[in-house]
């Protein structure tokens, strides 16, 4: 995949892409690879067992949120942030 540079001038990503936790593994990595810190919403952590796979995955502080957002699940990433007790 092709993504732009210019990730540092946001703060939020809303995911909603192909739901098969190949991209967004490769999209997790990219954001790794350039240090972006923000918050990111993942649509769709338990549609399949994919993205079950790929939501259990993240190394990052997550929240599941499903119970205000998505029937097949919503979720919440803060990417990079760490908590001011850490």
């Amino acid at each position: 995949i092709e993504l732009g540079e210019d990730f540092d001038k946001y703060g939020i990503i809303m995911m909603d892409v192909n739901h098969d936790g190949l991209f967004e593994h490769e999209f997790f990595n990219h954001l790794k690879s350039i240090n972006w810190k923000g918050l990111i919403i993942l649509d769709d952590i338990h549609l399949n067992d994919a993205m079950k796979t790929f939501w259990s995955s993240i190394e990052f502080e997550k929240m599941d949120v499903s119970y205000l957002g998505h029937w097949s699940g919503t979720g919440i990433v803060k990417f990079g942030i760490q908590n001011k007790n850490s």
